[in-house]
């Protein structure tokens, strides 16, 4: 076995395989047969497909050693052109990045080639098995941790949709409003019956439709103004609420076809493996629903009421857990996919008559409200975190759950999002410039007085 004094050598070998790294020993490229030429192929495209990354020739696998068997620089170059001329469709792009050898006093035997791929540009590259001027077939394969694999179909489509990385964050801003003596204005328990008092969200109703079951006595304890306790109640039905929204939307399927901000219509059942969970309260973890639990309100029992069945993809967990004393919705299933819906709460203590947000004068206009009321406001943001295994772990049925996780969101913004009820109405944008004001200031303050009060939200 070769012994290394080269540092830059020594440096690299001290790297294990992975997604941007492989080892394959001198004699696939010193004796460029068929087969060996095709399998170079293979471990070329798998690297351009991803990220680009290192392809070392002359170096064991698993020891990390050099093999001590000599390339002829020269030679293992015009073959390297050759495969990508011949194998790589379209051809992939690549140079030498160092050339290490005995002669040069690098290590005491052999050598070693260190070749440089770039990342594939807009289509992904193949390698291809000619017959004459015909291609008779196409291989797809990517480079995931430490191995080169096959594409599968569905993989294929995200490659070429340019969505190798699927991961979304977002955030969905979602109002509440209500008044001093009132935590459900305008709402009605019969299906469509309800006013939304202000120009809120649908998400104004589904709250409501819980809070209207308050106890006269959790109103007195939970609705004082100034008090956090309705915004920490709100918090915790928020998760749940959205999962009557989903057993609705996804009823059938997740496939859904909207018109507008309204659901138009199911699309077919994927043809993948789906089925129907209910979300019982063995879901629940009880740190998440510690406010609620401490109501006279029979929240479980409307919330199985209101609908707690979900068509989903087979083999996917849904629960609630509490993390950092906030209330997290999760979708996961094995390694394949992890989608989180986090509650993180803001509180405005009034409404302004003027906040073209607000619609306070068209509410009361609307439902002949009083204009002495005292609005209060409580803003939400949901985070949307979707994380997929994808390319990592191979994945089949990639395509449907990217699908699962994008109609997850468009409920969210469809239904919950306040900015898609106001991004219309009047002097919104001057609202948008005076709330960034408000928020330069806020900061500039907590500089001047770093020991100030701060939202424990």
């Amino acid at each position: 076995m070769a012994k290394v004094h080269s540092k830059e050598l020594s440096k690299l070998l001290d790297h294990g395989e992975d997604y941007t790294l492989d080892y394959k020993e001198s004699d696939k490229l010193v004796d460029p047969g068929r087969e060996n030429r095709k399998d170079i192929a293979r471990h070329l495209v798998a690297l351009a497909n991803r990220d680009g990354g290192q392809l070392v020739f002359g170096v064991e696998d698993e020891s990390r050693k050099p093999d001590g068997t000599n390339i002829r620089r020269e030679e293992a170059e015009g073959t390297l052109s050759e495969i990508v001329e011949d194998w790589c469709s379209p051809p992939i792009d690549y140079r030498t990045e160092a050339f290490y050898s005995s002669a040069s006093g690098d290590l005491t035997e052999g050598s070693v080639l260190v070749i440089r791929v770039e990342p594939t540009g807009d289509i992904p590259a193949a390698v291809v098995d000619n017959k004459g001027d015909k291609v008779r077939k196409r291989e797809y394969r990517i480079r995931t941790g430490d191995q080169t694999r096959l594409v599968a179909d569905e993989e294929l489509r995200q490659m070429f949709l340019g969505q190798l990385e699927p991961d979304v964050e977002d955030r969905i801003k979602t109002w509440y409003f209500y008044t001093t003596d009132n935590p459900t204005p305008g709402y009605h328990p019969e299906p469509g019956q309800c006013q939304r008092p202000l120009n809120a969200s649908v998400s104004q109703n589904a709250i409501a439709q819980y809070l209207t079951w308050l106890s006269d006595k959790d109103k007195e304890r939970w609705i004082p103004e100034g008090a956090r306790g309705l915004g920490n109640i709100i918090r915790e039905i928020i998760p749940i609420a959205i999962i009557n929204q989903l057993s609705d939307s996804f009823r059938d399927t997740w496939h859904i076809e909207w018109k507008g901000h309204k659901i138009d219509g199911h699309g077919e059942v994927p043809d993948v493996p789906t089925e129907t969970l209910e979300i019982d309260r063995s879901k629940f973890d009880s740190h998440a629903m510690y406010n609620l639990e401490k109501t006279d309100l029979d929240w479980y029992s409307q919330y199985v009421e209101y609908g707690n069945q979900i068509v989903i993809p087979a083999g996917t967990d849904v629960r609630i857990v509490n993390k950092g004393s906030r209330p997290v919705l999760v979708f996961e299933k094995d390694d394949i996919f992890t989608i989180e819906l986090g509650m993180v709460m803001e509180r405005y203590d009034t409404i302004p008559t003027e906040h073209p947000r607000s619609g306070v004068k068209i509410a009361q206009q609307k439902f002949d409200i009083p204009t002495n009321i005292n609005w209060l406001s409580l803003e939400y943001d949901i985070k949307f975190d979707a994380e997929y295994g994808f390319p990592d772990v191979r994945d089949t049925q990639i395509n449907s759950h990217k699908s699962f996780g994008d109609q997850i969101r468009n409920v969210l913004y469809h239904f919950w999002s306040t900015d898609v009820v106001t991004e219309d109405l009047p002097d919104n944008e001057v609202y948008e410039i005076n709330e960034k004001v408000d928020l330069l200031l806020e900061g500039m303050n907590r500089l001047v007085s770093p020991g100030g009060d701060q939202d424990d939200s």
